[in-house]
């Protein structure tokens, strides 16, 4: 017996391409300076930590920046256009999923996880509580 339905947020709930941040990273690396293949590769590096929560993408910034020496650029920017480039290139959320759940949630229990990055599951938590 189905007790509850569990769903995952990026890719599903929420419609984004496969691997969005080799895009970002891609977006974010040549305008500053850094090679967009540093930032995927620091990414893979520290992937597990950053979607399991032990690492916010303000940390992996942080660390980054300094592993490269490069003290003109402020970690919290980084952080900010990463978030920016997101937004542009995912940014649709699954109406017809979410009505399905609202409709499931009145015979199961249901529940959203993610592994995306800590403040990308707090960009879209204040899109859907409107704040």
């Amino acid at each position: 017996m189905i007790k509850a339905i569990i769903f995952d947020m990026g890719g599903v709930l929420i419609i984004e391409p496969h691997d969005s941040w080799k895009i970002i990273f891609s977006e974010l690396g040549s305008p500053i300076g850094i090679n967009p293949a540093v930032l995927i590769s620091g990414f893979k590096y520290n992937e597990h930590d950053i979607q399991t929560g032990k690492m916010t993408l303000l940390e992996f910034y942080t660390k980054l920046l300094k592993t490269l020496e490069r003290k003109d650029i402020k970690p919290e920017e980084l952080m900010k256009r990463h978030i920016e480039l997101y937004n542009k290139i995912s940014g649709k959320i699954n109406t017809d999923l979410i009505t399905l759940i609202k409709n499931l949630r009145q015979r199961f229990k249901t529940a959203c996880f993610t592994n995306t990055e800590a403040e990308i599951a707090i960009f879209w938590l204040k899109i859907h509580n409107g704040k």
